[in-house]
């Protein structure tokens, strides 16, 4: 994800600014929950919000984001369930590429979906015995 540049053409003592779309690619407006760990030596983790995906990165919001260069992995919060019970999240590793005040642009190198772990407590709150139940996830 790159940010819009302006570009100065100058004709005949005549200057005219353009305005260059760099970024490639939709944008679809998606918030989740996620949380963003930096990979480098601070290893910091933030909690955040998403604001829209491309094919090739994310922007999110949070009250303290990554500085731009950083490496992170990003886990998002998925909002669908394998069969309806094992919930998911979007793992992905990348670079920032932009980040401002509260905002932060990743682009990603890599990605999975992971499941979020067993379903063990809820079977055990269900009054089903948790050690004979096969985990949903």
């Amino acid at each position: 994800m790159q940010a819009m540049t302006t570009e100065v053409i100058e004709m005949e003592e005549t200057e005219i600014r353009v305005t260059v779309e760099r970024r490639m690619g939709l944008r679809f407006p998606l918030q989740f929950p996620l949380s963003c760990r930096s990979l480098g030596k601070a290893r910091k983790l933030v909690e955040g919000t998403t604001l829209n995906f491309s094919r090739r990165g994310l922007l999110f919001a949070s009250d303290d984001p990554p500085g731009q260069g950083e490496t992170v992995e990003v886990a998002v919060d998925w909002p669908t369930k394998i069969d309806g019970v094992c919930p998911l999240k979007l793992v992905l590793q990348g670079r920032v590429v932009w980040s401002w005040g509260r905002y932060a642009a990743v682009r990603f190198r890599r990605y999975e979906f992971r499941t979020r772990g067993r379903q063990t407590a809820a079977l055990a709150l269900e009054g089903q015995d948790h050690r004979t139940a096969t985990p949903a996830c």
